[in-house]
């Protein structure tokens, strides 16, 4: 499985470059991390203070059966990585995600015709069974009509709080996001740049990132397209998800082969560009309706699927530059479903000076990237 990744590093302590993507719609930060360990102060024997320094890539990658069930026994050794076609390497380290703290948005899409879809997503997600979301994980939420609107902001994700984001932003968020207009906003629907917003606002926050989309999908008139969304969110370290209504394929294709990205396993229409953002940003769509038992059970599965990523740890290559990767995940079954959400780092002539006594990084023990590098650069 191959997906793009920008140069961002989860854990952000500095900021490095903003850009403006397409318009004044999407500003791009660029960020530099990293995980340093310093033993204990030397003694009075003349023992000297180590610092090592690592520098750790992290991508959150969710690994499905044919049959959508997660694999949980995968080791380092059962996954191959590359990065724009260079030579293949094993990661460092994997884990399941596990307890890591959940960052989310959830943005309700009201122009979307299925109201009843909105409500049994609210009633679900105000009655969910206790453990879904844990006391490290935090929630905002959105809604969009004529204007985008946060109704909550980066909270904590008790069950109090998710009942009162849900009647907080079905009451009076759709109507601030109506603007005074007296219907819909639908014909001028811009999805894709309340994603990047929303992507936007995420970036800035600390946890594994993640976007709930519940919308149709359909996007009428946004600045950006599907793509140049899915690389900001990967940029961004945010994997985008969806719930929409049920739908009956016109058409269909098997996924998706082009010089952008390349997703063989799912089976979509062939104009769905919903599903590809989704995709390429690391999520997936799922299926919704006006049952909140369907809807509670969505919400679930998502929660376990994301508990159950992989977090796949490599060096940052020694050859890596700024900017986007194609970053190949494989394993050994070939039928296996992968999805990787995106990563970044700064250009390595930023690094922060380390104190004496640092051990570098060993230049052998690195992978190396591809030659695609500059062909993979947006435009």
């Amino acid at each position: 499985m191959k997906r793009f990744f920008g140069d961002r590093v989860r854990g952000a302590v500095m900021r490095w470059v903003a850009a403006t993507v397409v318009g004044s719609v999407m500003t791009v930060s660029w960020w530099a991390g990293w995980a340093q360990t310093i033993p204990e102060q030397g003694t009075q024997g003349g023992t000297y203070t180590l610092h090592v320094y690592t520098d750790l890539l992290q991508v959150p990658t969710i690994v499905l059966t044919p049959l959508h069930s997660n694999y949980r026994a995968l080791t380092k050794e059962s996954f191959t990585l590359s990065l724009d076609g260079g030579p293949r390497f094993h990661p460092t380290n994997v884990r399941l995600e596990g307890d890591d703290p959940l960052t989310i948005a959830v943005l309700l899409d009201l122009t979307t015709d299925d109201n009843s879809m909105f409500a049994s997503f609210a009633s679900a997600m105000s009655t969910l069974p206790a453990g879904v979301f844990s006391a490290r994980d935090y929630i905002s939420v959105y809604a969009y009509d004529c204007k985008l609107m946060r109704t909550t902001d980066d909270k904590p994700a008790t069950p109090e709080q998710l009942q009162a984001s849900m009647v907080q932003a079905m009451t009076e968020g759709r109507g601030s996001a109506r603007n005074g207009a007296k219907q819909s906003c639908w014909r001028n629907k811009r999805l894709y740049d309340a994603v990047a917003r929303v992507s936007q606002d995420m970036g800035d926050l600390p946890g594994r990132r993640v976007v709930l989309v519940i919308s149709d999908g359909e996007d009428r008139h946004s600045t950006n397209d599907w793509l140049t969304v899915a690389r900001f969110a990967g940029n961004k370290s945010v994997a985008i998800f969806g719930i929409r209504p049920v739908r009956t394929p016109t058409g269909t294709t098997k996924g998706y082969s082009g010089s952008d990205f390349n997703d063989g396993w799912l089976t979509v229409e062939e104009s769905d560009s919903f599903g590809r953002l989704c995709g390429t940003s690391g999520g997936l769509v799922l299926d919704g309706d006006r049952s909140k038992r369907l809807m509670s059970g969505q919400i679930q599965r998502l929660m376990t699927m994301l508990r159950n990523r992989y977090i796949i740890e490599f060096p940052r290559p020694a050859n890596g530059s700024a900017g986007f990767f194609a970053f190949e995940v494989q394993v050994k079954d070939p039928t296996a479903i992968i999805r990787s959400a995106g990563i970044a780092f700064p250009p390595r002539e930023g690094d922060p000076k380390q104190p004496d006594g640092t051990i570098p990084q060993d230049p052998s023990q690195m992978p190396l990237v591809g030659s695609k590098h500059e062909q993979n650069q947006p435009k």
